[in-house]
């Protein structure tokens, strides 16, 4: 998916649209799954932690704004997905 694509999909998702937001969330699927493979959740099931990632990768697609961004939307959702699994847990 070219990424004037996947901008395209954000902008549906933020006028509510349920079906961009699937779209998105299958397409980044693969590496969400790849990235969480790199970590490690003592007493924690391998699905709870592409959960981590997915809820990163929702955080990516929810704070993304076009233009005000440095870099591509992959690159800044790589990077929230990643933090999804490093921050601590609630105590």
């Amino acid at each position: 998916m070219e990424e004037i694509e996947i901008v395209e999909l954000i902008n549906e998702t933020k006028q509510h649209n349920d079906q961009a937001m699937e779209k998105l969330l299958q397409f980044f699927k693969p590496k969400v799954t790849a990235i969480s493979r790199e970590y490690f959740l003592v007493g924690g099931d391998f699905d709870d932690i592409i959960q981590e990632g997915m809820i990163g990768l929702y955080g990516a697609i929810r704070d993304y704004r076009e233009g005000d961004m440095a870099s591509s939307f992959k690159n800044f959702a790589y990077l929230c997905i990643r933090e999804s699994h490093t921050r601590p847990a609630p105590s």
